[in-house]
């Protein structure tokens, strides 16, 4: 009995030999992927969209050639809601708001001329909205000749071979305006005005003259300051109507558009009235005297007035203040 309640005791405490350890496939563990281009997009496509919003709405992680990008939040209008269920914004207005974000992209430098976007379903995973959206938001910036469709995705093209209201989002693009090219739209703004000014001075009618010069009484009254932008934009296409020049005309009418979308900018930067009279007063006697050498001089004085100041007020950062 002895004998088998000792081997009882030896089978309860066995120490069992170690096993060899078998070979098991161990997965990698993936490292973090680079964040994609296109991974803010979902935050500037909802920079204003309620918080709340925001919180009772997300879609799944989006993809860049099969690296996880940051989570992604809906699209205004593309399936979010507000608080009370009503829809945020139209789904009419979802593909312009992808089509802005990627234009703002494009001209920040994000995307340079030749790389590849997005497919459509990545940006409509990015944006939260769906494929068709997404669609229409490329074809809007080909429109605008932006960016190239072709076979295997859309590619940015030269932005020198943009579309002329580019510009608008161009000067914007830092939710300001940018110097360099501001510099570079007043520069074309005085090569169109001042020309069209000598031909107006040779051409105009007496009726089209007669106009001019009083909306150039109009600039130089110091008690009418605050018509001066309106003013401005009229005294510019009546210039360009008496230089009878269709062409100039024209491309001077898509710059106007330019200048108009610019204007509560140009209004905050505008040189202390009382800076610009005697330029303006220069301008009214060079084209009651038809003469069309001084009143080119007289506009290119004005123009550059307003241009220095503009420049060196947008050098000190005067829009963000």
């Amino acid at each position: 009995m002895g004998h088998a309640l000792a081997l009882h005791l030896l089978r309860a405490h066995r120490v069992d030999a170690p096993r060899r350890p078998s070979r098991l496939r161990v997965a990698a563990v993936p490292t973090a992927p680079r964040a994609p281009r296109g991974a803010g997009l979902a935050a500037r496509l909802h920079r204003d969209v309620p918080a709340r919003a925001r919180a009772q709405s997300r879609v799944p992680a989006a993809h860049d050639r099969g690296a996880a990008a940051t989570a992604a939040r809906p699209v205004r209008g593309a399936g979010a809601r507000g608080a009370r269920g009503g829809a945020i914004v139209s789904e009419a207005r979802v593909p312009e708001s992808i089509a802005r974000a990627v234009r703002e992209d494009i001209l920040r430098g994000r995307y340079r001329p030749g790389d590849r976007l997005p497919s459509e379903r990545e940006l409509a995973q990015q944006a939260g909205a769906n494929r068709g959206s997404a669609r229409e938001a490329l074809k809007i910036l080909a429109q605008q000749r932006l960016i190239e469709i072709r076979p295997g995705g859309a590619r940015v093209g030269p932005l020198h071979q943009a579309r002329l209201d580019v510009l608008r989002d161009m000067i914007r693009a830092g939710d300001g305006a940018d110097p360099a090219l501001m510099a570079q739209l007043l520069d074309v703004h005085e090569l169109l005005l001042a020309g069209a000014a000598r031909l107006a001075a040779e051409r105009a009618s007496d009726d089209e003259l007669a106009r001019a010069v009083a909306l150039l009484g109009v600039l130089s009254d110091p008690e009418r300051e605050a018509d001066y932008p309106a003013t401005l934009v009229s005294l510019i296409e009546g210039i360009a109507e008496a230089s009878h020049n269709l062409v100039l005309r024209m491309v001077g009418n898509g710059l106007l558009v330019i200048l108009a979308s610019v204007v509560p900018v140009m209004r905050r930067l505008r040189p202390p009235h009382a800076t610009l009279v005697p330029a303006v007063r220069d301008v009214r006697a060079a084209l009651e005297a038809r003469d069309a050498a001084r009143a080119e001089q007289a506009v290119r004085a004005l123009l550059r007035i307003k241009r220095e100041h503009v420049l060196k007020q947008l050098e000190r950062g005067a829009l963000e203040a």
